[in-house]
């Protein structure tokens, strides 16, 4: 063969074969932890990873670039506590618990719209009854700072389940002034501070318990689980859009393929607004399930906006 054609034909073979390796063995940018789009019918998510047997995972999100998923796990003998698993061209890392756990113990999280700040809800266990407080870690490096109250506002009693939009408004749920109950609240940002809570209205919230609050970064979608009738009444996913004039429209049951005769709760919206992240709790189990937005009518066409 002419020594021309046997260099090309080596050539060409190198460069098929490395073609045929680099999608298996580097990524050039994070999945939803190894795997393909969310689907139709809501299935646990990343099983064997996030969500595994004999263990209780909910809160799962993701970092607002997509590199890092955060969520709280409990069980076989095991207080709640924060895991992250992380994105690098080699894929995803195993679960681990947030170094701050051992002091800072907590759950129920959420990132700044940067990315470099985690709120979660501290749990202080010498307490009685035990305390829940909302607090902030921030990143240094590659890893976190000592956590600290995130503000000394008053947020009221056994506040839990933050969500934060773009402007730093925080939503959460908890029982201001109201012991015992549980409504949804906003506390706004201004000047540098958090001001009072304000309850977000009966638009949204009931005389049952409301919590696991999610707020789209523009504020013009609420999501959160309610015991409220109407539903399973063991727990249900609602959502309420904010109107042109700034007021809360009458929160609805997202229903089908989502709300379950198991309790379906703590909802999250992927920063790719391509999937529902939320907890489900029956058969024995709690774990984390997705689906597409696509799937859930009464969401679709307000992501494709």
């Amino acid at each position: 063969m002419d020594r021309r054609w046997t260099t090309i034909t080596v050539f060409l073979t190198l460069l098929l074969l490395s073609c045929s390796k680099s999608p298996t063995s580097m990524k050039d940018k994070p999945d939803y932890l190894g795997q393909d789009s969310p689907p139709a019918v809501p299935e646990r998510f990343a099983p064997g990873t996030v969500s595994i047997p004999g263990t209780a995972e909910y809160g799962g999100h993701f970092s607002p670039d997509g590199k890092e998923f955060i969520f709280t796990r409990y069980g076989s003998g095991h207080r709640a506590r924060l895991y992250s698993t992380r994105w690098s061209k080699k894929g995803w890392s195993p679960p681990e618990p947030l170094p701050f756990m051992e002091t800072h113990r907590g759950g129920e999280s959420c990132f700044t719209p940067n990315g470099k700040s985690l709120i979660y809800v501290c749990i202080s266990d010498d307490s009685d009854p035990v305390e829940h407080d909302l607090y902030v870690a921030e990143r240094s490096g590659s890893g976190w700072k000592i956590p600290h109250p995130l503000t000394s506002t008053e947020l009221g009693e056994r506040r839990i389940a933050p969500s934060i939009s773009s402007n730093l408004n925080l939503y959460f749920s908890g029982s201001l002034g109201k012991p015992g109950d549980k409504d949804i609240y906003i506390s706004r940002y201004i000047e540098g501070e958090y001001r009072i809570p304000e309850n977000l209205g009966p638009n949204v919230n009931s005389g049952e318990y409301e919590e696991h609050v999610f707020i789209s970064p523009d504020e013009r979608l609420l999501l959160f689980d309610s015991e409220r009738p109407g539903g399973s009444r063991r727990g249900d996913i609602y959502a309420s859009f904010r109107g042109p004039d700034g007021t809360w429209r009458k929160a609805f049951n997202l229903g089908p393929p989502v709300n379950t005769e198991a309790w379906d709760w703590f909802p999250v919206i992927t920063p790719d607004r391509k999937a529902l992240i939320f907890a489900r709790t029956g058969e024995g189990e709690i774990d984390i399930y997705w689906c597409s937005i696509e799937s859930i009518d009464s969401l679709r066409t307000h992501f494709r906006e």
